[in-house]
């Protein structure tokens, strides 16, 4: 008597198998990148309020972060800076982009490293990265069940 066991779950086929697992490095850098833009907007900012003049009858000032808090946003080109992308088949990044502000001409990864390493105003942090590999892995998980 011989038995035989077909496996044919889709976690077996080498094209499927890349092309689930694939989704996830790009999906997991699109969440984080979100999280860090919202958590920069969401704050908190409790450093030096600035008055800013607008034009006639308007005027607005800008709520900056203190030391240790994520930067506060003015003009959101740091934010809008925060960019994510594949860098091969199963990698991505997130990163400032070469943004310019509009205000004073800063190109935005300049201003970001200076914020993170010199001014004690971290854009991602240790936190951030332990969340990222949190979220890579519900998403790895999911992606396999999707296989099985």
């Amino acid at each position: 008597m011989r038995v035989v066991i077909e496996l044919n779950a889709r976690i077996h086929d080498k094209r499927e198998r890349a092309r689930v697992l694939g989704r996830v490095p790009g999906e997991a850098a699109k969440r984080h990148k979100v999280r860090t833009r919202r958590k920069m907007i969401d704050g908190p900012h409790t450093g030096n309020l600035y008055d800013r003049k607008g034009g006639a009858g308007f005027s607005r000032s800008h709520q900056a972060s203190a030391r240790g808090q994520r930067p506060s946003p003015d003009t959101f080109t740091l934010v809008n800076a925060v960019t994510d992308e594949r860098t091969g088949e199963m990698s991505a990044r997130v990163f400032i982009a070469e943004k310019i502000n509009p205000r004073n001409g800063a190109n935005a990864s300049e201003y970001a490293e200076i914020l993170q390493f010199h001014l004690g105003r971290p854009i991602m942090t240790g936190g951030d990265a332990i969340d990222g590999d949190r979220i890579q892995n519900k998403l790895a998980e999911k992606a396999i069940q999707e296989l099985l």
